[in-house]
């Protein structure tokens, strides 16, 4: 399959990319969506061996869950003959990342994606995760973000790569739950409730099962 990109050459004539990249190019589609996993998986390694974690962990995590939705949405970008100038102008705003993938074919998520997507933003896309700022920081449960990088991982990948598993260690409700009933549902202050009460005693999921599939 060849593909034209936008981008030009030394000579003024347009690029033609060969499943996604240039040989001259430097970022393929290819090292993206292979750091998009093996980021998912460093997150799961240190949640098997630190069980529910805490004291900052977490955000060490949740920082290695966002980054891999980042570099899958990016991948599918670049599939799609993206150039790494956009890429780069389109930041770590994963909002804006998942706005342009889904005008490039990406699946449209749901209501309840968009919002937990919403909400790493709020720490992910804004730097303060990254920096770790002192200022407090909103932040999704890591259950239902962790599922929706790993679904995500897999679409990005035109289906072609199975979710990895969810292994135990990952607190909150799942993400079937919470497209399921929580639409009406702060998810700000629930996420924040559950993070102030899990320690002492794990938070009941206010959303409803979901529907059985039988």
């Amino acid at each position: 399959m060849t593909l034209l990109n936008d981008e030009q050459d030394p000579a003024g004539k347009k690029r033609t990319l060969a499943l996604g990249y240039y040989p001259r190019d430097d970022l393929w589609p290819f090292t993206l969506q292979a750091g998009a996993q093996s980021l998912l998986k460093v997150a799961d390694a240190a949640v098997t061996q630190l069980g529910e974690p805490a004291d900052g962990d977490d955000l060490t995590i949740l920082y290695l869950i966002a980054q891999s939705i980042e570099l899958s949405l990016k991948a599918f970008l670049r599939f799609r003959c993206f150039s790494e100038e956009k890429l780069i102008a389109l930041d770590h705003r994963l909002t804006a990342v998942l706005d342009v993938a889904e005008k490039e074919g990406f699946p449209k998520r749901s209501v309840i994606d968009r919002k937990l997507l919403g909400l790493l933003d709020l720490s992910y896309g804004t730097g303060l995760l990254r920096y770790r700022r002192a200022s407090e920081m909103v932040t999704p449960i890591l259950r239902p973000i962790r599922e929706l990088a790993g679904e995500w991982l897999g679409l990005a990948a035109g289906g072609k790569t199975e979710p990895p598993p969810i292994p135990e260690g990952y607190a909150g409700p799942t993400l079937a739950e919470m497209r399921n009933g929580a639409e009406g549902i702060d998810l700000r202050q629930f996420g924040m409730r559950w993070r102030k009460e899990q320690r002492a005693a794990r938070v009941d999921s206010p959303f409803p099962a979901p529907p059985s599939k039988n």
